[in-house]
């Protein structure tokens, strides 16, 4: 009797790659982006973030967005940080990209940014501080 092959499973192939932008510094960064803000109803769903970048990473994105205000920033290092512990990527694989200053409004009102109005405060300070606690979110 016929014995029938097994069919080998083959991996996918890699995703295309979307262009790249090089930097002052020599670095390469794609000029396509995932975006990390879910906003549904108006009303912000960082948990989206645990079902959407990996299929955003399993697609091949390799630059993330995000921003203080989109309140998933450490959903963002979570996802990024189990690519990085399985061995799926390595951190050098990924850019991230997150803004800061952005106005207090009804979807975002814990914003810091009274340094923007405040001639009081120091605007270059406050974005500093800004930018550290999305460090810090991120886990990066």
């Amino acid at each position: 009797s016929a014995v029938a092959a097994k069919a080998v499973e083959q991996p996918p192939p890699p995703a295309p790659q979307p262009p790249r932008v090089r930097l002052a510094n020599g670095v390469e960064v794609p000029m396509v982006g995932f975006g990390t803000a879910f906003f549904y109803d108006d009303i912000c769903r960082p948990d989206t973030v645990y079902t959407a970048l990996p299929a955003a990473l399993d697609a091949g994105y390799r630059h993330i967005d995000s921003a203080n205000m989109y309140g998933c920033e450490r959903q963002v290092g979570q996802v990024l940080g189990s690519y990085f512990m399985s061995g799926k990527l390595k951190r050098e694989d990924i850019f991230i990209t997150t803004k800061v200053g952005h106005p207090p409004t009804t979807d975002y009102v814990n914003a810091k940014t009274q340094y923007l109005y405040d001639p009081e405060l120091s605007a270059y300070t406050g974005a500093l501080q800004e930018f550290y606690e999305c460090l810090a979110n991120l886990g990066v």
